[in-house]
């Protein structure tokens, strides 16, 4: 195999793995949401930092906040930079609330995904995965700017 033959093999199995690495996230969410019927969406950002004091900037996912009721349409179409706070008001809960602390397994399996994330949605991203009113899973990625 030669170097050309190589590389367009390379984004070829790239591509493959995109493709079915998305549908297994969508099948892992989508289980995740029949098993727990109060959430609506799960959102995080997961991004390389530019800078992180000496350390080597490394990817990782934030943490995921959860909503028990349907995302409104403004909140999927604006990326929030940050701006919304998990909290009763907001609807946005994480894990440490305590209506919230069942979702330490699906957490600990959320982490372990990292790399599958990455590979699918990309660096850089506010990602929400969310339940329709018609009780359809759709993913909104929008791309995050950060410090």
């Amino acid at each position: 195999m030669n170097i050309d033959e190589y590389l367009a093999r390379k984004k070829e199995l790239e591509t493959l793995l995109k493709k079915e690495g998305k549908s297994a996230i969508m099948d892992f969410f989508g289980t995740f949401m029949e098993k727990n019927p109060e959430i609506k969406a799960i959102r995080w950002m997961q991004y390389t930092p530019y800078f992180n004091d000496g350390d080597a900037c490394v990817f990782g996912l934030g943490d995921p906040y959860y909503l028990t009721r349907v995302p409104t349409s403004e909140e999927l179409e604006n990326n929030p930079d940050g701006e919304w706070e998990p909290d009763d008001e907001s609807g946005w809960l994480t894990s440490y609330h305590k209506s919230m602390k069942k979702m330490a397994a699906f957490e600990k399996k959320f982490s372990e995904l990292e790399d599958m994330f990455e590979s699918v949605f990309g660096d850089h991203k506010d990602i929400c995965v969310y339940k329709t009113e018609k009780g359809t899973i759709k993913v909104q990625v929008m791309d995050f700017e950060h410090d």
